[in-house]
């Protein structure tokens, strides 16, 4: 019985090749879109399960909080850690790890006399109870036995043999700095890219590092803890305030709050500096979910909406099944086994383009996913539950539809498409373009905001501006540095500064003025030369720039003038003696507010401290040229000129500042894909829903025709009725889409207002596009003979 399922299926789908190919087309597209979002979901899920104690494994934040909000650090004080394992002795392991430093400059000394240099920016101090604390592979070496030494280091596999064309490196001197050599005590294979600590250079933690001031916190110190259970980290989270508290002066304690980050929620808090390693958001993976999860309801709809189409053509075999004795539940199987098959070729075909596809996916959605990461089991699994419910549900209507027929009526073509299984039909039509234009719409606002972004007045000039990382903090050889630069005519200025302008390292401290006891607040710092605002094309409103010759001023922004000036009248901040980190200075000038950070947050109140002090370790250069090849080429020439032996680092400011929403434009993209994809899939579910109606109103049309009806009439009969349906999709539907994506934007501080242009513009946009897709059905049966369908008994 069987072998006859399945050698008549496959006549059946051989002889309708037309609509078998559509049904494959767009359950194919449905079988990729939901395998990829999987990857991409189950990658992201994946960060830091590798550690077998990531349940247990704490990171220590701080939250400062400051009138104009709660700054979200990262970090610890340095005096902390030595404090907490003082007080907290029960604690088995905890360890610094510290990236409070520029990219290490590394020598290697070969056997020829030769030097190689390399600058790794993955490098960080440990203490030797982090290795026991995470999981790494030790191929030489032993967790029990490294960093003891304060001359120790660690270095990952790759690293070995790129230093020394060898893994086993045990024994061998690494110099670092020019100023520190270091003996590699153990090697470990290489870190996996789904890590929230992306090192391969481990360095022994330096107990002299750092400073015993409690209010000096940077994102890049950060503090992890190993818990041997659950209540033992609730009962230190209750005391752990209570415990800083005997340590912080009385205005800190009003200030900051420590907490505890479990190791799994970081990969997913964007609030927190994370080395450089980029967050998810769940709110992202919860769209790209539901992205999968209705691509896979419209394709079975689409494949419910075909084959309903073609029941009339089906009533015989039904009615002659029936009468040699087929029971109803044999005509179900037989028509699921119709559906096994489609799903069947549908998946092998999307499986294969998933693997030839990726890469082309990788550059649409900046996800740069190994497949071979993902568990075989979850992959399976997956396929196995989407492959059983997108054949349940494309499978199941048509055929307790086609199965229930009455064997005398479908004999005689007697066709009864009640008017409820109709109406059914209507609904699902809605639903696909409903849902298809609330993904369009989310499109399009999400391009409206990137657009929004790149040209949004960041308060400086970002285009032509290198830069470039110092490998020294002398005055001397910075100014040498400079003078060389500025001889070059490609050269228009170069400052130095502590974090350039817009960047994620974020340096803060509180201030007070001068004369005033009863006011303080927080504030971000830049410490900069006197080229600073030129070079960055800051723009000055009130004050003068900074002079030549004076230590000691401050220029401030917008923001912070307001804070300190008298009402409405900010430019009165003028004059004002600030002190900030011991250092009281007065304020010479006031610029535009510029963008700090990104435009996910507000401007906060910024000084910008003149400095030749070591804190500037960041150049700048504004170049005055389009041919950045040469430009770069020449600057090297110079630099390597002064700084025989270091390694030129460089990098352009707007490509800098591109990278910060490269997350945002990733899910402008794949809604913009989906978006196709959805309207694509919802075109074949509306041209099944027309054929059906056509073929059930073929004599209708036939004699319209015989009385005069003219081809436009026809087609207008037909597309009034679908457009309405249409209409009703996007009045029910875009509302949520509206509410979703006003969440999305509320994570800018800097945003579009979304306008009814968008909705008007994706209604015409469905509206064409149906009318195409009608139009073209139509017109074939309005051009056929009517005879034809007359003649039908």
């Amino acid at each position: 019985m069987f072998r006859n399922y399945i050698l008549s299926s496959f006549r059946y789908l051989k002889k309708n090749k037309i609509y078998t190919l559509i049904n494959i087309f767009g359950l194919t597209l449905c079988v990729t879109t939901a395998l990829l979002i999987f990857f991409i979901i189950e990658y992201e899920l994946g960060f830091d399960k590798q550690q077998q104690n990531a349940d247990k494994i704490y990171r220590v934040v701080t939250h400062r909080h400051q009138p104009n909000g709660i700054n979200y650090v990262s970090g610890i004080p340095y005096p902390f850690a030595a404090a907490f394992k003082n007080e907290f002795p029960e604690i088995k392991y905890a360890s610094f790890v510290d990236g409070n430093f520029g990219a290490p400059l590394v020598k290697i000394e070969k056997k020829d006399g030769a030097v190689n240099r390399f600058t790794e920016g993955e490098a960080v101090y440990v203490e030797p109870a982090y290795f026991k604390m995470f999981n790494y592979t030790w191929l030489h070496g032993s967790a029990d036995n490294v960093l003891l030494n304060p001359n120790g280091i660690v270095i990952t596999e790759e690293l070995a043999k790129k230093y020394f064309d060898t893994d086993d490196a045990v024994g061998r001197t690494i110099l670092v700095n020019d100023d520190r050599e270091l003996v590699v005590e153990g090697v470990v294979a290489n870190t996996g890219e789904q890590s929230s600590l992306p090192f391969n250079f481990f360095m022994a933690f330096n107990k002299d590092r750092g400073n015993d001031n409690w209010s000096s916190i940077s994102s890049a110190v950060q503090f992890y803890i190993l818990f041997e259970s659950p209540n033992r980290q609730q009962h230190t989270a209750g005391l752990l305030n209570e415990f800083a508290d005997k340590y912080l002066s009385d205005e800190d304690k009003e200030e900051l709050e420590f907490l505890f980050q479990p190791l799994a929620q970081i990969h997913f808090d964007e609030r927190y500096f994370n080395f450089g390693v980029g967050t998810a958001s769940f709110s992202t993976l919860y769209i790209l979910g539901a992205i999968a999860f209705l691509i896979i309801l419209l394709s079975a709809i689409n494949f419910i909406n075909l084959n309903t189409a073609l029941a009339m053509n089906r009533t015989s075999e039904v009615g002659i099944r029936k009468v040699f004795g087929s029971k109803r539940s044999d005509l179900i199987i037989r028509f699921f086994i119709e559906t096994f098959f489609v799903t069947l070729i549908s998946f092998i075909i999307g499986i294969i383009l998933v693997t030839q596809l990726y890469p082309f996916v990788e550059r649409l959605t900046g996800y740069s996913v190994n497949i071979n990461s993902i568990e075989p089991g979850k992959l399976i699994l997956f396929i196995t539950a989407t492959f059983a419910m997108l054949s349940l549900l494309a499978g199941i209507y048509p055929s307790l539809i086609l199965s229930r027929y009455n064997p005398v009526n479908a004999l005689k073509n007697k066709f009864n498409s009640s008017g409820k299984s109709f109406s059914l039909r209507k609904a699902l039509v809605v639903f696909q373009f409903g849902v298809s234009q609330a993904i369009v719409v989310a499109a399009i606002i999400a391009l409206n905001q990137l657009s929004y972004i790149s040209s949004s007045d960041l308060g400086f000039k970002k285009e032509s501006v290198l830069e470039i990382n110092l490998p020294v903090r002398d005055q001397v050889t910075l100014q040498t540095l400079k003078s060389e630069l500025l001889k070059s005519p490609i050269i228009e200025n170069v400052t130095f500064s502590n974090t350039g302008t817009s960047s994620s390292n974020v340096w803060t401290g509180d201030y007070s003025i001068v004369g005033n006891t009863e006011f303080s607040s927080n504030a971000q710092v830049k410490f900069a030369d006197t080229d600073y605002l030129k070079t960055f094309k800051l723009q000055l409103i009130a004050g003068s720039d900074f002079i030549d010759g004076i230590s000691d001023q401050l220029i401030i922004n917008e923001a912070l003038a307001k804070e300190i000036g008298n009402g409405n009248d900010f430019r009165s901040a003028i004059g004002k003696q600030l002190k900030i980190w011991n250092v009281e200075a007065p304020v010479v000038g006031i610029v535009k507010n510029f963008v700090t950070t990104s435009l996910h947050e507000k401007v906060k109140p910024t000084i910008i401290s003149h400095s030749e002090s070591s804190r500037l370790v960041q150049g700048a250069a504004r170049i005055n040229t389009s041919n950045y090849t040469a430009a770069v080429k020449e600057i090297k020439v110079i630099w390597e000129k002064v700084f025989p032996g270091k390694i030129f680092d460089f990098s352009f400011l707007d490509e800098e500042i591109s990278r910060k929403y490269q997350g945002d434009k990733n899910l402008a993209n794949m809604l913009n894909s989906f978006s196709v994809i959805s309207l694509l899939i919802g075109c074949l579910g509306l041209f099944g829903l027309v054929s059906f109606m056509i073929e059930r109103k073929a004599k209708e049309i036939g004699i319209r025709k015989v009385l005069g009806a003219t081809i436009l009439d026809i087609m207008l009969i037909f597309n009034k009725e679908y457009l309405i349906m249409i209409l009703a999709g996007f009045i029910i539907f875009t509302p949520l889409s509206y509410f979703v994506m006003k969440g999305w934007l509320s994570s800018f501080a800097y945003r579009i207002n979304i306008s009814p242009y968008t909705f008007a513009i994706v209604l015409l946009l469905t509206l064409i596009l149906a009318l195409v897709t009608i139009s073209l059905r139509v017109l074939k049966s309005a051009l056929s003979n009517p005879v034809k369908s007359l003649r039908y008994e």
